[in-house]
């Protein structure tokens, strides 16, 4: 499909493209001769309704060919590219924005960077200008050592090279760097500061010390004549002092201004010199763009040569002449010469591809038409706007002298002269004043050394008695220093020594604390079973008094069964002595368990008295030994508490051991009333019952069983009195034992009592040694600070007077610099005269000098003129033959596909074979470019491209399914079928 939709007024794209596929183009006319052809040789497929048959058919628009269809799929993906590119101009657009904002905000951060550094470094200077007028001697005071001066300049010379590339420096640093830098800078201003506000410190210290020198020479001077001098001299010098001290901060202010103008052109300067090289970059990438495109351009006028060169061979062996009209209409002439080859051939042609050629060339003309009026139109505005440009320009060249004279910049010179003059003459009223000034200040500077003198000469004396005092006072500090060195030593001798014994004290007191809590846990273990012992006395009694009320009920029968009582007795004793025995067991123990606890009480006593023994004669007691015998009477007292325990737990004993024998008194005598004296009754019953069958029998064996029971008994009860008899005489002597431990318990405790009150009277007189050396060490480091000062001061008034000496140099120079200044300002304003002479000569010359050129410019307007009227004429012939040549061009290259088959018809014998070979290349379109042997019958929906079904199906089963041309993935419906008509 060669031809292109052309816009017109008239016509518009779907004309050109109802043409396109009506007119006799070559590839249209070919593909309907090759239509007839295939109608004439090939059959019609017969089998085609069985496939319509099998699957329904989709309803596709009509597709003539290959070529239809890719037009339909170019213009479903122009339509995607257009979407695409409507959204990537819109994502431009935002982005654009946001670089104008981000740069806006970075030039805006830069300025806001600039005049913080530019207030900061303002400060530092403000605050050293400050140093030097505050202090007289910022030499030294200020700056302390001669080191920190130099690394002073050299921090200034820092700073000012950091003004200057500051934001160069920001854009390379990093954070880290970023905030050392900044940190650097900081503590340099915290350290000015500081020093500024000791100077003060110092400035206020010694005014104080010069009005209270005054005061006390205006009192001892007896004249009130000398006095009144004093205090006139006293005014005068403050006033002068006071004028002196506004003249600085004038020119201070000054400088700051300056200072401030200055760094801002520098911030402008370096902001200028950012953009002057992102414009070098710019320039570099420009002009290496600039290179490629002419190499472009160099490749495209070589291509087009020999295209020209071309068209004009073509033209040569063509019979077409093209004969242009003056409206711009192209007319053809076909003068075909009369061979018998060619008059065969044009026979050939059909009346129906004549008419078709005529049908084109109407259009085309139309369309010639149509486009010579839109260029004639848009030549004559073009021509138009070039005049007025020219017009613009001469009237920019040449300005009349009332529109320069109302410009801004002729007022900012006339403003700026005029400032100038007025400076001029304010500077020859500062030279005067400054004269004056200066000696004024010569003599004021006179009368200040003179009474700098005399006040150093009186310091120097009170200084001198000052160190004579003081020497005498270290000399008796050092007396009592040494002795109490030698006091020292001697304690410390004296605590060597009880040293190791404390180490065996504290070792013993430990063992001595295992001790007791061995003890304490055994006491507790005592009272649990004192308890036990307890509840079973109080069971012992109920049942006691229970038997005391059967008792009483078992008389009352007596004297009704004497018989039998015998028999009963015997039992009733058994249990109450087997009871008695359990109990003087449990008791047995008990006691035994006591007499062991009070064995070790008796050896611990006996430690602790060693121990005490062994303190006693260890004279020399440190303050350290004093914590450890501090713990000793908590540990007696833990002791006495014990043995209390202990002589309660020993009488709760002996009140059980009575009652237990009390128990057994009545349990002798007195039958119980127990389970076991039921059963003797029941039996005495049965015997009764027994005795009165057969009463021998019964009354022999009854009587031989209680005799031997009675004997048991007996035996029993004489072994256990025994027993309570030795127990009494046990716990009489425990008794006996722990009196005696009581009373060399309290003995020990007061042997503690005395040691203590030693003890604390030791401690007391060491405290008192401690206290008074910490007294004397107070007094002498006072004195040495004391000294120090003193040394100080004598070291801070040599370094005023040096001071002072430099500040007496330092305005000496600055008077030379003034009266050097003074006349370099002389020569300058000399200078200057001379030079507004030489403007003024110059001015008038170029009066003159305007006043030709004026003569001139008139001459050379005319003959401007008349150029740009030739020029314009020859722009537009120009720009008319341009037009025509392109469209010529355009002309020459639907004509040349014309040729090119009219050629093959030409070098082919027959016009079927011509025919034949385009069928074919027709029918290699429409194969599947993949396997080259199958007609396309399948579309794949993703990409809309045709290929056949089998093809199709096989990459889709083997798992290939992506498109054999863009590999665009497809599933399985994604390619559907094609029926070609």
């Amino acid at each position: 499909m060669h031809s292109a939709a052309v816009p017109c007024p008239g016509n518009g794209i779907k004309r050109t493209a109802a043409n396109a596929l009506s007119s006799p183009s070559p590839t249209s006319s070919s593909s309907s001769h090759q239509n007839e052809h295939q109608q004439s040789i090939s059959p019609p497929p017969p089998e085609k309704r069985s496939f319509i048959v099998v699957e329904s058919p989709i309803k596709l628009d009509t597709i003539s060919s290959s070529e239809d269809l890719d037009i339909k799929v170019l213009r479903i993906q122009n339509k995607n590219l257009s979407e695409r590119l409507l959204q990537r101009q819109k994502l431009e657009a935002d982005l654009r924005e946001k670089i104008d904002k981000l740069q806006n905000k970075k030039a805006s951060d830069d300025n806001k960077m600039c005049i913080i550094d530019r207030y900061w470094t303002q400060l530092d200077e403000d605050l050293r200008l400050m140093l030097e007028r505050f202090d007289s001697e910022s030499g030294k005071e200020a700056c302390e050592p001669i080191g920190e001066k130099t690394s002073k300049a050299e921090s200034t010379k820092l700073s000012s090279q950091m003004v200057r590339n500051f934001l160069s420096k920001l854009n390379d640093w990093d954070k880290c760097e970023i905030e050392d830098s900044l940190k650097e800078r900081v503590k340099f201003t915290t350290q000015t500061v500081a020093k500024l506000v000791a100077v003060y410190d110092r400035m206020t210290k010694k005014n104080e010390l010069f009005l209270k020198d005054l005061r006390t020479k205006i009192y001892d001077c007896t004249e009130p004549s000398a006095s009144s001098k004093i205090e006139s001299k006293v005014k005068e010098l403050s006033e002068e002092s006071i004028r002196l001290n506004e003249l600085i901060t004038k020119c201070q202010q000054n400088i700051h201004k300056s200072g401030l103008e200055k760094k801002q052109l520098e911030d402008q300067l370096s902001l200028l010199e950012a953009e002057i090289k992102d414009l070098n970059h710019k320039t570099d990438e420009t002009e290496y763009e600039l290179d490629k495109m002419k190499d472009k351009a160099f490749k495209l006028d070589t291509q087009l040569a020999e295209t020209l060169k071309k068209l004009n061979n073509l033209q040569s062996n063509s019979n077409i002449s093209n004969h242009i009209d003056q409206d711009g209409h192209v007319v053809y002439h076909n003068t075909f010469k009369q061979n018998s080859t060619n008059t065969n051939r044009s026979n050939s042609l059909s009346d129906k591809q004549l008419s078709e050629l005529e049908t084109e060339l109407e259009h085309h003309r139309e369309l010639a038409k149509n486009r010579l009026d839109e260029l004639e139109k848009l030549n004559q505005e073009y021509n138009s706007a070039s005049k007025q440009i020219e017009k613009l320009k001469n009237d920019l060249k040449m300005i009349p002298e009332s529109v320069v004279e109302q410009t801004s910049e002729y007022r900012m010179l006339q403003t700026k002269y005029s400032i100038i003059v007025n400076d001029n003459v304010k500077l020859k009223q500062a030279l005067d004043e400054t004269r004056n000034l200066l000696e004024f200040s010569r003599c004021s500077f006179q009368r200040q050394l003179e009474q700098m003198e005399s006040e150093e000469l009186a310091q120097q004396k009170r200084l001198g008695n000052e160190i004579i005092q003081i020497e005498e006072q270290l000399a008796q500090l050092r007396k009592e220093n040494e002795l109490l060195r030698i006091e020292y030593e001697q304690n410390l001798a004296a605590n060597e020594q009880t040293g190791p014994i404390n180490k065996e004290m504290r070792s013993l007191i430990t063992t001595l604390q295992t001790n007791n809590k061995l003890l304490k846990s055994d006491n507790i273990r005592t009272k649990k079973r004192l308890e036990e012992a307890q509840q079973e006395i109080e069971k012992l009694k109920t049942k006691n008094s229970q038997l005391q009320s059967q008792v009483v009920q078992s008389q009352s029968k007596k004297d009704d069964n004497c018989v039998n009582k015998e028999p009963s007795e015997v039992p009733v004793k058994t249990e109450p002595e087997i009871e008695v025995k359990k109990e003087n067991d449990e008791k047995e123990s008990l006691i035994k368990d006591l007499e062991e606890k009070n064995r070790r009480l008796q050896e611990s006593h006996k430690d602790m008295k060693n121990i005490i023994d062994i303190y006693t004669k260890s004279s020399g007691s440190s303050g350290s030994s004093s914590k450890d015998q501090k713990k000793y009477p908590n540990e007696l007292e833990e002791a006495k508490q014990e043995i209390k325990r202990l002589k309660e737990c020993l009488e709760k004993l002996k009140s059980s051991s009575s009652s237990s024998t009390k128990l057994i008194l009545p349990t002798q005598s007195i039958p119980s009333n127990s389970p076991s004296t039921r059963y003797h009754h029941k039996l005495e019953h049965h015997h009764h019952h027994d005795e009165s069958s057969n009463p021998a029998n019964s009354s022999s064996s009854s009587n031989a069983d209680n005799a031997k029971k009675i004997k048991s008994l007996e035996d029993s009860i004489k072994e256990l009195q025994k027993n309570l008899n030795n127990k009494k005489q046990e716990e009489v002597a425990l008794l006996n034992d722990m009196e005696i431990t009581g009373q060399a318990f309290e003995d020990m405790q007061e042997q503690n009592i005395r040691l203590m009150q030693q003890l604390r009277e030791k401690d007391d007189a060491n405290f008192k040694l401690v206290s008074e050396r910490i007294k004397l060490e107070n007094a002498q480091k006072i004195l040495k600070e004391e000294k120090e000062l003193y040394v100080q001061q004598v070291t801070t008034l040599q370094d005023q007077q040096e001071a002072q000496m430099n500040v007496s140099k330092k305005l000496e120079e600055q008077i030379q610099v003034l009266t050097q200044n003074i006349a370099i300002f002389e020569k300058e304003i000399h200078q200057l005269q001379l030079a507004c002479e030489t403007y003024k000569r110059q001015a008038i010359d170029n009066v003159q000098l305007i006043q030709e050129l004026k003569l001139n410019s008139q001459k050379y307007l005319f003959q401007l003129k008349e150029a740009q009227q030739l020029i314009a004429e020859k722009s537009e012939t120009l720009a008319s033959q341009t037009f025509r040549i392109k469209r010529t061009q355009e002309e020459i290259k639907h004509l040349q596909a014309k040729l090119e088959r009219q050629k093959k018809f030409e070098m082919a014998a027959n016009m079927d074979e011509v025919l034949k070979e385009e069928i074919k290349e027709y029918k290699e379109q429409l194969r599947c470019p993949s396997c080259k042997i199958k007609q396309k019958d399948a579309v794949l929906t993703k990409c809309f491209h045709v290929f056949c079904f089998d093809c199709l199906q096989k990459r889709y089963d083997t798992r290939q399914r992506k498109c054999p041309k863009c590999n665009a993935g497809f599933g399985a419906n994604d390619f559907r079928k094609l029926y070609l008509s």
